[in-house]
């Protein structure tokens, strides 16, 4: 009902300001410190489990940095900790769509498989140099992911105004 053209733009000033708060703050998510009583936890993670999972499936592009980006501001998780936590809700998220496609039949499996095989191959080695390398260096990836995800919705933004 909401249309992307209006969508978009808060999307991209939202994603400018993570960027920035994390890029400034520089000992953003290299320490947990809970923000919260661990009673409390459960409520906090499901809510932001609600709202990304509501973002994901309106908007989808960069829901795992977002995850992340909520799990250490938010809760209080170092980045290593929110990406662990990230990637298993991504692929309980990503196991449902996939679900759904297949008993659609909209998988095109001469280019899923392939791209699979190259997915887990990068996850896993993704995987290993973030437990090898620690924190600092997920927060320089997730700001170079940030940045990544805001030019794509600059070009969508820059592209929908044009026409």
């Amino acid at each position: 009902m909401l249309p992307s053209s209006v969508l978009k733009p808060i999307i991209l000033v939202l994603i400018v300001v993570i960027a920035i708060y994390t890029y400034r703050k520089k000992d953003f998510g290299q320490h947990e410190r809970f923000r919260m009583s661990p009673e409390r936890l459960p409520f906090w993670a499901a809510g932001i489990g609600a709202a990304l999972g509501f973002y994901n499936g309106f908007v989808g592009p960069g829901t795992g940095s977002l995850l992340v980006f909520g799990f250490v501001s938010v809760i209080g998780y170092n980045f290593l900790t929110a990406s662990a936590t990230s990637k298993v809700i991504n692929v309980i998220a990503d196991v449902s769509s996939l679900i759904f496609f297949l008993t659609n039949k909209y998988v095109l499996f001469h280019l899923a498989l392939p791209i699979m095989v190259f997915n887990v191959a990068g996850a896993y080695l993704g995987s290993r140099m973030a437990v090898l390398r620690g924190n600092s260096f997920i927060r320089k990836v997730f700001l170079v992911v940030v940045v990544g995800i805001v030019l794509r919705f600059a070009w969508d933004v820059f592209v929908s105004f044009r026409h």
